[in-house]
């Protein structure tokens, strides 16, 4: 296990679901009772990413809060008040200062931020928000910003606990249901297929070959290898699609590549899909995509830059699908 720390192994994510009528004012409303809860817990709203807060008045779809410094810190230093009050340090030196005075005296396991954001899920069975909650501990903070040079590995099953105790206190305040426990990045990248998942695709014909690369891309991931994730995660979707032609319109892709010499491509696959699947438009619509405008990691190059975002995304792809053509 390297001893240099990936900031996926703290952040801590968590995905819930609010039953709520759905509208712009109810968005309003569980912003109001959110800061409510932050603020009881030590935080306030992030006024860089939300800047006409409280008013709510561009309705956006997510928010943002800060541990509040001055509750959670020790006070300054008395000689630092003195040095800006005799014009010793200017005003910008002593706030960046207290900033950081303060920044390194709170207690490394309290998440420094908190994003929470609203989708809406409408359906015939339930209305209301997925909730997803993204919290980074204090102590990932100090790293990036100086305050210390490294985090001790030692620390980091204190620090994870501690924000996935936090991430669940908030939520339940609002009776949310967990979609998803709180998880570190990392682990949420381990946990691609559940177990019913997982033994449903054994059963079918072909379906063995989903979960093998979904097992590679993952562990290529938690390496840092992204071209070989990508490519295992994209291999995994080209093989869900020959799995569910052949399981619903009796179609083997294989066996009609071997009698006819013609290699189905991820862009045949998709048209096949779309042809013969009833899937939702959106899903569909994001497959087509990934095989237009994203065609340049579609073909599996192995050279240029590959962002973690564009593995996450298609990973999230391949999950969509799987619950949708299962």
């Amino acid at each position: 296990m390297s001893d240099v720390l990936e900031p996926e192994e703290l952040i801590v994510e968590g995905k819930y679901f609010l039953y709520r009528e759905i509208g712009n004012d109810t968005v309003k409303e569980l912003k109001t009772l959110i800061s409510k809860q932050m603020a009881r817990e030590g935080y306030l709203p992030d006024e860089e990413i939300n800047p006409y807060f409280p008013e709510f008045a561009d309705a956006s779809r997510s928010i943002k809060f800060r541990l509040d410094l001055e509750q959670s810190a020790a006070n300054l230093g008395i000689g630092l008040k003195i040095k800006n009050l005799l014009n010793i340090i200017s005003d910008k030196e002593f706030t960046d200062k207290r900033y950081f005075e303060r920044l390194k005296s709170i207690r490394n396991d309290l998440p420094f931020t908190i994003e929470i954001k609203f989708k809406t899920i409408p359906s015939e069975d339930r209305e209301g928000y997925e909730v997803n909650v993204t919290a980074v501990p204090s102590i990932l903070q100090k790293r990036r910003q100086g305050v210390i040079s490294e985090i001790p590995r030692k620390r980091v099953g204190d620090v994870v606990n501690t924000t996935k105790q936090v991430v669940s206190r908030v939520m339940s305040n609002f009776e949310a249901e967990p979609l998803l426990e709180p998880q570190t990045r990392k682990e949420v990248i381990q946990s691609s297929l559940d177990s019913d998942k997982r033994a449903a695709l054994e059963k079918l014909e072909y379906g063995g070959k989903v979960t093998t690369h979904v097992d590679e891309g993952n562990a290529c991931y938690r390496e840092n290898l992204l071209h070989s994730a990508l490519s295992s995660y994209v291999h995994s979707i080209e093989w869900l699609i020959i799995c569910y032609l052949n399981k619903e319109n009796d179609i083997d892709i294989i066996e009609e590549e071997k009698d006819e010499g013609d290699y189905y491509y991820f862009k045949e696959l998709v048209e096949e899909l779309d042809n013969t699947a009833d899937i939702s438009q959106k899903t569909m619509s994001k497959l087509k995509t990934m095989n237009s405008a994203e065609r340049r990691w579609i073909a599996h190059h192995k050279t240029g830059n590959i962002a973690k975002s564009d593995v996450i995304n298609v990973k999230e792809r391949l999950e969509i699908l799987v619950d949708e053509l299962l």
